[in-house]
């Protein structure tokens, strides 16, 4: 079971890079507001090393997109005003951010994507704590590279007495479960956000990019 990394991360930096970050670390960069997806991009080709609206974007199999020819992955994630982007070496990496809302169709949510332990935990809990559940999975399938499509009931989450998540299984050509490590990212207002990337993993950056509008 991979127990997810909380406390370590601290809050949210702020970005002032000038260049490529380290393959040292794995990078989340937070942008708020409209318009923010052109300033991913723009921040995605510094730390790869493309010319700026140049990035040589590919989509695999399933559909996740991918650099070719490069050894940096990445992943996005945006809800209501908030745009997420992890970035990592030779490292698969998978990110999700979700808005603090009440849950629609619960009971058919929980049904149809998650455990009967799960369901067992989650069915009288508050809206934020099947969200960061949900986030948690969402992570895990995109760093597979598979999407919901991969089937959320397949993923088994694992909640601890003082509230932290793990990966307690992972069916399917994306296991085993120990193969992956879950992060929760600092606290974003109204928000919760996910981290999953493969193990060993490397130190995480937070990093709040200041002015979203910007181009590199």
């Amino acid at each position: 079971m991979r127990t997810m990394d909380r406390e370590d991360l601290g809050s949210w930096e702020v970005d002032r890079s000038v260049g490529p970050d380290s393959a040292d670390h794995v990078h989340v960069y937070r942008f708020d507001g409209a318009g923010t997806a052109a300033a991913a991009m723009g921040r995605l080709s510094l730390v790869a090393g493309f010319a700026p609206r140049s990035l040589p974007i590919g989509i695999g199999f399933h559909g996740k997109p991918f650099l070719k020819g490069s050894p940096w992955r990445f992943n996005l994630s945006h809800c209501r005003g908030i745009q997420l982007l992890a970035v990592a070496c030779a490292l698969e990496v998978g990110i999700d951010v979700e808005r603090i809302r009440s849950v629609r169709r619960r009971a058919a949510l929980l049904a149809r994507c998650f455990t009967a332990s799960e369901r067992a935990r989650l069915e009288e809990a508050p809206d934020r704590e099947l969200l960061r559940h949900w986030a948690a999975k969402e992570a895990l399938v995109k760093a597979i590279g598979r999407g919901i499509a991969y089937g959320l009931a397949r993923i088994e989450i694992a909640c601890s007495d003082d509230g932290r998540l793990s990966i307690a299984r992972c069916e399917g050509p994306g296991g085993p479960a120990s193969r992956w490590r879950l992060i929760e990212l600092p606290r974003i207002d109204d928000a919760v956000a996910m981290l999953v990337l493969e193990s060993p993993g490397r130190p995480v950056r937070c990093l709040r990019v200041s002015d979203p509008t910007a181009r590199d």
